[in-house]
């Protein structure tokens, strides 16, 4: 019952892991301002990977793919999850996890979607979990993360993990390969045209209220 829906995610002490299904949010592409170079690496690697799932299959190839979104705070990168959820609903499960569920239920994680794939995995501020060994990282959460994702203790396919973080050099390398994370997209800071189109969507009822280029 929760396939092709948007869930959530939890690691519960007694319980273990729980899902439970959201309702879509409203927030649409057109109201995430990024650039348009980082929507195609982003269309790339995720829409096209579901897309390709059977040339993938037939072709003997793996149909796991990890994505990093690596954004300064407040650039939108939860906005941006939310979005592509909303785009994937109806086609693909889109399961959301807090830093929690990563560190303490990666691997029932996973298991779960052998049953649930295709499959979007959202992780918020992933690098909290997998951080780098030389920074004091290196935990079991770390060594279970790794072996979760790239399928040895799973045997899921057709899922993308799609991960954000403010800060790629405190993920540990061993995340950022093949069948982890191997793809990080940038999300830069906006520029002025930007800034404009963010002061236009949240000011948009109010027409007369500021010069939107000039306060830009």
């Amino acid at each position: 019952p929760y396939r092709k829906r948007i869930l959530e995610a939890r690691a519960h002490q007694l319980l273990g892991l729980t899902f439970r299904v959201l309702q879509p949010e409203s927030t649409e592409r057109a109201d995430v301002v990024l650039p348009p170079a980082a929507w195609d690496d982003i269309d790339r690697n995720v829409h096209g990977l579901f897309a390709a799932h059977d040339r993938l299959v037939a072709a003997g190839l793996g149909t796991n793919r990890g994505v990093l979104l690596k954004c300064p705070h407040g650039t939108g990168k939860t906005a941006v999850c939310r979005a592509l959820a909303n785009e994937l609903a109806g086609d693909v499960t889109v399961v959301f996890c807090d830093a929690r569920t990563v560190a303490h239920a990666v691997r029932d994680l996973y298991r779960e979607m052998q049953h649930l794939a295709p499959a979007l995995v959202v992780m918020e501020d992933v690098d909290l979990v997998i951080a780098h060994r030389r920074g004091g990282g290196g935990s079991e959460a770390l060594n279970e993360f790794l072996l979760a994702l790239d399928g040895a203790m799973s045997k899921h396919s057709g899922v993308v993990t799609i991960a954000t973080t403010n800060d790629v050099s405190a993920i540990d390398p061993a995340a950022r390969r093949a069948a982890r994370f191997d793809r990080t997209v940038p999300v830069p800071l906006p520029d002025a045209a930007g800034r404009a189109a963010i002061l236009e969507r949240f000011l948009r009822g109010l027409p007369d209220a500021a010069d939107r280029v000039d306060v830009a």
